[in-house]
C-alpha cells in the first residue's frame, strides 16, 4: 500500500531536487523526480492534490458549522417548547413532584 506522506524540494550540493517520500510496506521510500520539467510537473501535480484535499477539509468543516448551528436552533426551539409545555399544563392544574411525571392536582370535594 503506497501513502503520500510529504513531498519535497531537497538542497542538496547547491542545486535543488524535488522528492515525494511515501511509507511502503514500513518503510520510508522517497521517490526521486530531479530537478528538471518531470521534477516541476510532479511538485504541481502534488501542490494540486493539497490543494484539492485542503478543500475537501474545508467544504467538509463548513457542512459540519451548519449541522452544528441547525442542531443549535433545534435546541433553543425545544427549550422553548418545553417551557411553553410546561406553562400550559401548570394552567391546566397540573404539576410535576421533585422533577418527576407531570400529575393532575387532586381537588378535594366539597361537602
Amino acid at each position: 500500500m503506497l501513502l503520500h506522506k510529504a513531498v519535497s524540494w531537497e538542497k542538496r550540493y547547491n542545486q535543488r531536487y524535488y522528492f515525494r517520500a511515501f511509507r511502503q510496506d514500513g518503510r520510508l521510500v522517497k521517490q526521486y523526480f530531479g530537478r528538471g520539467a518531470q521534477a516541476i510537473a510532479a511538485a504541481e501535480e502534488d501542490a494540486a492534490r493539497r490543494a484539492e484535499r485542503a478543500a475537501v477539509r474545508q467544504a467538509e468543516q463548513e457542512r459540519r458549522q451548519a449541522a452544528l448551528a441547525v442542531a443549535d436552533q433545534v435546541a433553543a426551539l425545544g427549550a422553548e417548547v418545553d417551557s411553553l409545555l410546561e406553562a400550559a399544563l401548570l394552567t391546566a392544574g397540573y404539576w410535576r413532584p421533585q422533577r418527576k411525571a407531570w400529575r393532575k392536582k387532586r381537588v378535594k370535594a366539597k361537602a
